[in-house]
């Protein structure tokens, strides 16, 4: 059976067990990638580039990174 999930945020937070084990360099990503707002898509990039900085993680904030998740 696939799942439909109608953002990768979502379906992200639904592959770890406890939602704040997620890194924060990985939410905001998501959220300026989902962004419609231009504002918001620019301080979601700030907050990423600093969580990524922090992590000590190569990436850019526009790469596209997995699909959805189906279950078999």
């Amino acid at each position: 059976m696939e799942h439909t999930y109608r953002s990768s945020l979502e379906a992200d937070k639904i592959r770890y067990e406890n939602v704040n084990d997620m890194p924060k360099f990985q939410i905001f990503m998501r959220k300026k990638q989902e962004s419609s707002n231009q504002i918001a898509a620019f301080i979601y990039k700030v907050l990423f580039v600093y969580f990524r900085n922090k992590a000590l993680i190569e990436m850019s904030s526009d790469i596209s990174i997995g699909g959805r998740l189906s279950e078999n």
